[in-house]
């Protein structure tokens, strides 16, 4: 994996946009001093890391490897790569700013989603039972599941709450997807 000192020399890094930029590259990156004055040419100063994944979050190549530009702007900051996953704090996964990212673990990672598009109830973990017809306000935690049947979704939605508040869900949890 490449290191800070190199990214450095790589990248500039704009923490109000969030966005990261191609520094002019030192000759001793390349073969011939002839492609180091083609690849300055055409990418010095212009934006870096701008292809989306699946996801939404961006990404780029840098010495013909993958990395993700959020992972990138933790390890220029930091002057090392992340331990574990770097969670975007609002949900909108090209939103780069350094004060959007947090590093976080797997399960906290997910305690900060936003709304899956089949979900019916308007609400996180509630959904109507078909085989019962009852409300239920479920969530899972470090493997643990919590279910609850109600007979009303204000019931279901108040035990969710709770649950959230409990189990130390983020406060943007369930919002709305990023467009």
């Amino acid at each position: 994996m490449i290191n800070s000192e190199v990214l450095n020399d790589l990248l500039l890094y704009d923490p109000d946009t969030g966005k990261l930029f191609w520094r002019v590259r030192d000759v001793r990156y390349f073969k011939t001093e002839r492609a180091s004055k083609i690849w300055n040419t055409r990418y010095a100063g212009k934006e870096a890391m701008t292809t989306r994944t699946k996801c939404g979050h961006l990404s780029g190549r840098v010495f013909d490897k993958g990395y993700l530009a959020h992972r990138i702007i933790w390890c220029l900051h930091y002057g090392d790569w992340p331990d574990g996953e770097l969670d975007h704090v609002n949900g909108v996964p090209f939103d780069n700013r350094l004060k959007n990212l947090r590093s976080v673990t797997s399960s906290e990672n997910s305690k900060n989603t936003s709304i899956p598009k089949h979900n019916t109830s308007g609400f996180m973990g509630v959904y109507k039972e078909t085989y019962t017809g009852k409300w239920v306000g479920s969530a899972e935690s470090d493997g643990k599941r919590y279910k609850k049947r109600f007979d009303t979704i204000e019931q279901a939605i108040l035990y969710r709450k709770q649950l959230d508040e409990k189990l130390g869900f983020h406060e943007n949890h369930g919002r709305s997807k990023p467009k």
